[in-house]
């Protein structure tokens, strides 16, 4: 005997696409960006269908999409911003730009980062082991949430309370009108507490000198208003202690100022916080973006063998260099800076002993107009971390030229196998480099009368 179900059960079981998480918000909305851009962070979930549900026009929901706009393209990915909007229909649109992002993170095979700490006042860290390649899954970096331990609050990523350098006034004014301000009763409370936690502590210490057994145990109850308000007063003398009281009840991440801040908060923090200085991301360190744990790996090419560099990535130049701001790339659909140092991308690079101006990338010193579809180079993308607003920030360093070399074969631009000619050029090459080493250690090893002349000169024979 079949039994009956309610309306809701049998809506579900004949639903194909019967949920779809909530729309996340957004973190940060730059009203000088075009609307067609895409965001730093995806709002809603991406959803696909099968070529054969697809050309029905079938994608699961109420009501079929249209064909001419779901077939017209070769990423079928959608997102749905209202399954019933006010005129009747499926709110969608193309999910594409983020899941294209995502699949070209992954090819990079780029390992998610924690923020390399930077600070002037370096002694005041110089207990800090600061590694910029330290994967944001590594046991002592990846803290629970809930961690409220003072080994935790140093490198958790989350917390209740805002990051106070990132708030404007108004935020500021408004987080402490409605989140402080009324919790001046919890705060006295949570004061008096610290202050008998101090008090037994102290107790302890003496009863240990004094080689006693009987400590007195102080409760929050047991302290007087005049013990309670000259703790007060000691603490607005300390201000080091009195940041660490404040940020503990109201779980504030951890801020790093330059100068003489800095001093005050090594004080008040025994642990140094990677996301001190540029703030905590939004989310998970590594965004769900990517889990690759570290990048100490080597690549096996089935022809040329283990290579010494990975696969190289062809970076677009989005804008040149302008003044005193560098160059920016186009890296797997993320903005990236230019590689650091002295190398083709830099100005250095434009005479002196780096060589002259043709040896430096086209399109990085001014915009290129000629080359169809902009100026490309390829860079090897290091690591990747997540900033405060939740972007992806990709380090890059520079392509060697067999790496190069080697991706144009892959994509059939080149043909470098058993060729006779590159195998010539590099072999020159080698030959002439050899031989101003020659010559170099031949002028270091020369004797001091051929560098002051002969002994007739000086009427020495």
């Amino acid at each position: 005997m079949a039994s009956s179900v309610s309306p809701g059960a049998a809506l579900l079981r004949s639903s194909r696409l019967f949920a779809m998480p909530k729309a996340q918000p957004e973190l940060m909305t730059n009203t000088l960006a075009s609307e067609t851009a895409t965001r730093n962070v995806p709002q809603y979930q991406a959803i696909t269908s099968p070529l054969s549900s697809r050309e029905k026009g079938d994608w699961g929901l109420k009501r079929p999409l249209p064909l001419k706009q779901t077939m017209a393209t070769t990423t079928p990915l959608v997102k749905i911003r209202q399954f019933d909007s006010i005129e009747k229909i499926t709110d969608y649109g193309s999910a594409a730009d983020h899941v294209m992002s995502l699949e070209k993170f992954g090819e990079m095979r780029v390992a998610m980062t924690v923020p390399v700490p930077q600070s002037r006042n370096i002694g005041a860290f110089a207990s800090v082991e600061h590694d910029p390649l330290r994967s944001v899954f590594e046991e002592d970096l990846d803290i629970l949430t809930n961690d409220r331990s003072k080994e935790a609050v140093a490198k958790r990523w989350k917390f209740n309370g805002p990051w106070l350098a990132m708030l404007s006034e108004g935020e500021f004014k408004k987080f402490m009108r409605k989140q402080v301000q009324p919790r001046r009763s919890e705060f006295r409370t949570y004061l008096r507490e610290v202050l008998a936690q101090k008090m037994t502590n102290e107790a302890r210490h003496k009863a240990r000198e004094d080689g006693s057994t009987a400590v007195t145990t102080t409760t929050a109850k047991d302290v007087t208003d005049a013990e309670y308000d000259h703790f007060v007063r000691t603490l607005r003398d300390s201000r080091a202690e009195l940041y660490g009281y404040v940020s503990d009840f109201l779980d504030l991440p951890p801020v790093t100022q330059v100068g003489v801040a800095d001093a005050i908060y090594a004080k008040a923090n025994s642990e140094f916080s990677p996301y001190g200085m540029n703030g905590p991301p939004p989310s998970h360190p590594s965004a769900g973006i990517g889990y690759l744990r570290t990048t100490a790996f080597m690549e096996n090419h089935p022809v040329y063998g283990p290579q010494e560099q990975k696969t190289p990535t062809l970076a677009r130049i989005i804008r040149p260099r302008h003044k005193n701001a560098q160059a920016n790339i186009g890296v797997g659909g993320f903005i990236a800076e230019i590689p650091a140092g002295s190398n083709e991308f830099t100005k250095r690079m434009l005479g002196g002993r780096y060589g002259s101006a043709h040896h430096t990338i086209k399109g990085v010193q001014q915009l290129d107009l000629d080359t169809y579809g902009g100026a490309k180079a390829y860079v090897e993308p290091s690591k990747a971390v997540v900033n405060s607003r939740g972007s992806v920030v990709i380090s890059t360093n520079v392509a060697k030229e067999d790496a190069k070399l080697i991706a144009d074969e892959k994509k059939g631009f080149r043909s470098i196998y058993n060729n006779k000619e590159i195998r010539r050029t590099k072999a020159a090459a080698a030959e002439e480099k050899e031989r101003e080493r020659a010559a170099q250690l031949e002028e270091a090893k020369r004797p001091e009368t051929d560098i002051l002349g002969s002994s007739e000169t000086y009427g020495l024979s």
